[in-house]
């Protein structure tokens, strides 16, 4: 490949990752929980902070719960755990906070941004692939499960960052002929 110009999709990409943050960060360690599906996996994400291989919501619960209430169960499964790991992994790092949760809000939706630029940036060119990318960062909608005001948040916005990251692979790897990206997009 043409070293200038994967240059110039890295320089494009740090543009997008910095447009992104600029959307997206200020007030992201905001104290506030506005919703029932933020502090349930806020919980989830604590008791994985506790307990790292089994996220749950209450460990020692005062009552027997009942595994078909997912809400009340031991073992948080209605949700993939990644999400939950990862919120783990950031309260290790920036402390038991709802700013830790968010924070895998904020790197699935960077990620989305940038899968689109790099599914885009062939069929479309690299202006509007940019152009697009750009607009889905600023989009209200997305700033408001980043932020975790709305019904839905880091498990959808982790979720959205992967899949879009994994089509991005796919892609890539249908075009070089690679098994090993093919491997990379799962």
């Amino acid at each position: 490949p043409d070293t200038s110009r994967t240059r110039l999709d890295g320089l494009l990409l740090v543009a997008l990752v910095v447009w992104g943050l600029a959307q997206l960060a200020p007030h992201l360690a905001h104290p506030a929980i506005y919703n029932w599906d933020e502090a349930m996996h806020q919980a989830a994400a604590r008791g994985t902070h506790d307990t790292f291989f089994t996220p749950h919501i209450y460990k020692d619960p005062l009552y027997p719960s009942d595994p078909r209430h997912w809400w009340a169960a031991h073992v948080w499964m209605h949700k993939p755990t990644g999400p939950f790991w990862f919120g783990a992994l950031m309260m290790h790092v920036v402390g038991v906070t709802p700013l830790a949760l968010r924070l895998a809000s904020l790197l699935g939706h960077l990620a989305a941004a940038a899968a689109i630029y790099l599914i885009a940036r062939r069929p479309a060119g690299r202006l509007w692939a940019t152009l697009g990318a750009a607009a889905f960062l600023a989009l209200p909608f997305g700033w408001q499960l980043v932020q975790g005001r709305f019904f839905g948040d880091v498990t959808d916005c982790t979720l959205a960052g992967c899949n879009a990251v994994a089509v991005a692979l796919l892609f890539h790897a249908t075009r070089e002929k690679s098994w090993r990206w093919g491997l990379a997009a799962g």
